[in-house]
C-alpha cells in the first residue's frame, strides 16, 4: 500500500488521505504531527508510541582490540549519549515509551531517567532482565487524559 502525504496549511500536521485505496478498510483523513502523533480528522484522542533498543552501557564495546573496554567504565560517555536519548525521547513526546537494555544496574542513570520522564508527566515501570544481567525493559506512560 502507498501512501502519500501532503502538509495542511498548519505546518505541525501532514495529511494523510486514504480514501484512494479500496484496502484500506478506514476510509478518511488521518493527521499525523511532526512528531509522529496521530489523529483522525474527527477530534480523537491521539496515542503513540516509541520503543528503542538504548544499548546498556554493560554492552557497550569502545575498543574492537580490547573487547573488555565498555562506555559503563567511563561515565562521562554513558551519561552524555543517555541525556542524548532522553532530549529525543522529550522531543519526539510520544504517549507510550518502551526502552530495552534499560541499565537498571546504575542507580545514577535511573534516576536520571525518571527525573526527567517524570519532570514531563511519565510515570515509570521497570523490569530487570532474569538471571542478573544488569539490564531491564523499562515503560513510560505520559499521565494524560488518554489512558
Amino acid at each position: 500500500m502507498v501512501m502519500l502525504a501532503s502538509f495542511l496549511k498548519d505546518p505541525e500536521f501532514a495529511n494523510v488521505d486514504s480514501s484512494e485505496n479500496e484496502s484500506v478498510p478506514f476510509k478518511g483523513t488521518i493527521l499525523r504531527t511532526k512528531s509522529g502523533k496521530f489523529a483522525s480528522s474527527i477530534s480523537e484522542p491521539c496515542v503513540s508510541c516509541t520503543t528503542f533498543n538504548i544499548l546498556a552501557p554493560i554492552y557497550k564495546r569502545l575498543d574492537q582490540q580490547n573487547q573488555s573496554v565498555r562506555e559503563s567504565d567511563f561515565r562521562a560517555f554513558w551519561l552524555a549519549r543517555n541525556e542524548r536519548i532522553v532530549d529525543w525521547l522529550l522531543y519526539e513526546s510520544s504517549s507510550i515509551i518502551c526502552l530495552q537494555e534499560f541499565w537498571v544496574g546504575n542507580e545514577e542513570l535511573v534516576q536520571m531517567y525518571e527525573q526527567r520522564l517524570g519532570a514531563a508527566r511519565y510515570d515509570t515501570f521497570t523490569l530487570a532482565r532474569t538471571n542478573n544481567r544488569g539490564d531491564a525493559a523499562s515503560d513510560g506512560k505520559d499521565d494524560g487524559d488518554i489512558f
